[in-house]
């Protein structure tokens, strides 16, 4: 049986910002931060920006020794019926 905890960075997009944290397998906050979207520049801005918060989430837990399974990412937009 394995001993390592698993850790998940959830990162939530929004118009004016990107809330971003990491949580235990049970959904508690170990980490959590925000940085501004900046929506009304390029998308590659954008990109750049999830980009940091993913990356200060990986610095934030390899100074702390936890381990990251996977990222989810939540971003807001209109689905259909159809899941599109």
């Amino acid at each position: 049986m394995s001993n390592i905890v698993h850790h998940f960075i959830g990162i939530d997009i929004g118009g004016t910002s990107i809330k971003f944290g990491i949580f235990t397998e049970k959904g508690t906050s170990v980490y959590s931060s925000s940085i501004p979207t900046f929506s009304e520049s390029s998308a590659a801005v954008v990109l750049e920006r999830i980009e940091l918060a993913i990356n200060t989430c990986l610095q934030f837990a390899t100074a702390n020794n936890r381990f990251i399974a996977s990222i989810g990412i939540g971003i807001p937009g209109v689905v259909t019926k159809d899941g599109v």
